[in-house]
């Protein structure tokens, strides 16, 4: 990792990328420019999941995600974001144990699919919502 610390303006943009997702909990940690450079790019790809239709619901929590190979992993969010889980490689590298339980350090792309995914479909209740 590198050791330079990230411009105001640096964060402020991380930052807005970051509130897309509603998680205030990534606005406190501290990070380096890798670190911001690194999620946007996870939210990038993250996107480019949800635009393609590689997310199968099982209920409003429990995902399947296809990866670019075919092979799914299952995504569970939780009302704490620490607290959501993936089976990708990436997921379990960026995960501590805390009290016996991982905690997520950095969520993997298909942990934020699921969100993005998730944000749209309860945007669009809502519009069906005030249309009725």
């Amino acid at each position: 990792m590198m050791n330079d610390t990230a411009t105001d303006d640096e964060i402020a943009e991380m930052r807005r990328e970051k509130a897309m997702l509603d998680m205030a909990w990534l606005k406190k940690i501290k990070c380096d420019v890798y670190q911001l450079q690194n999620f946007v790019e996870r939210y990038e790809k993250a996107k480019e999941i949800v635009k393609n239709d590689r997310i199968v619901t099982k209920n409003e929590r429990e995902f399947l995600v296809r990866n670019g190979k075919g092979y799914y992993y299952y995504v569970k969010l939780s009302k704490g974001l620490r607290k959501a889980f993936c089976t990708c490689p990436d997921f379990q590298k960026r995960t501590i144990i805390v009290n016996g339980r991982k905690v997520i350090l950095y969520p993997c792309k298909h942990i934020i699919a699921c969100l993005i995914w998730k944000r749209q479909l309860d945007e669009k209740r809502k519009e069906l919502e005030q249309d009725n």
